[in-house]
């Protein structure tokens, strides 16, 4: 156990000497390929907001998602608090009923739905090519998949759940709403296309991680290892994932054939851009967007929120 311990902390300590010696360059180029991410998740919500008759202009909506990435990182909800910050957020700043801002969300998940598919396909079918069918990466993958496709099939109960769940007030079945998006064709694409390059991005960024650490493979693998991440995240009981993201990545990325220092380095870099970053940035915006207003309106009945009329 205690040579266990020292090989964990050898590891950990060329980890953090590969990370502070990064092409700083492939670094940058990471931080800009998160944040702007973050603006085409705006223009998407933003998107899908317009054809709902409301235009919020697309800084609220950042804003909006840096603060819900921030109660992500420090609760343990997975996405379900950051969500319903999201949606009180814009409720608070341009009086967007809850209940509109929770439809869109659910709309953008059907949707995103369809590029963590592909990926998850393209990560398999790439796996079983290569000869290299890893339990560590093969697994989680088609168990996303699976509740993906489960999610997709009963999307309705999952709505009806939530609504009951969260008590939130609708006048119309958020279904049927949901629906109507669903079949309006230049909304889905709009929708559908941007959803593909975030999550192209999402693999391409820890490419450019990797690349920063001197380590090159296939795209398709950094695919697979971008399932499993998000897998870890929905699946985590500690806030943001803390310990268990770094360990199950870290464990991804070395079933791989990065070795370890290089694969905790990839999480360490990784991690400080999408966690330690994205948190601080998340509370300002809360703090400096008037924190008592949101957190009133968090605490309020939310039939006060959601009937608001625009």
């Amino acid at each position: 156990m205690l040579s266990q311990l020292r090989g964990l902390l050898t590891t950990l300590a060329d980890a953090l000497r590969l990370a502070a010696s990064a092409n700083y360059t492939y670094v940058l180029l990471a931080v800009a390929m998160y944040y702007g991410a973050l603006l085409l998740y705006a223009l998407r919500w933003k998107i899908i907001l317009s054809y709902m008759g409301y235009d919020t202009p697309l800084y609220v909506l950042a804003m909006a998602l840096l603060g819900g990435i921030f109660v992500n990182n420090v609760t343990p909800t997975s996405r379900a608090g950051g969500e319903l910050v999201r949606a009180t957020y814009v409720a608070a700043k341009r009086k967007v009923p809850i209940i509109t801002s929770f439809t869109s969300i659910v709309y953008e998940r059907i949707v995103e739905a369809i590029p963590v598919l592909t990926l998850a396909a393209w990560a398999l079918i790439y796996s079983i090519r290569a000869g290299g069918w890893d339990p560590k990466v093969a697994v989680p993958i088609v168990l996303l998949t699976g509740l993906i496709a489960g999610a997709i099939k009963y999307w309705d109960r999952i709505v009806d759940y939530i609504i009951t769940r969260f008590k939130i007030p609708h006048k119309n079945s958020e279904e049927e709403r949901i629906a109507t998006l669903m079949r309006n064709r230049r909304l889905f694409l709009a929708a559908l296309s941007i959803s593909f390059i975030v999550w192209i991005q999402d693999v391409a960024r820890l490419y450019v991680i990797s690349l920063s650490l001197g380590w090159r493979a296939p795209l398709a693998v950094f695919a697979g290892v971008s399932i499993v991440y998000l897998i870890l995240g929905l699946f985590s009981f500690t806030p943001g994932g803390l310990g268990i993201v770094e360990g199950g990545l870290a464990a991804a990325l070395a079933a791989i054939g990065i070795p370890g220092d290089v694969a905790l380095g990839i999480v360490l870099i990784e991690r400080m851009i999408s966690y330690a970053s994205s948190s601080l940035l998340g509370f300002l915006v809360i703090v400096l967007s008037g924190g008592k207003e949101i957190w009133k309106h968090l605490r309020s009945p939310l039939s006060q929120i959601g009937s608001t009329q625009r």
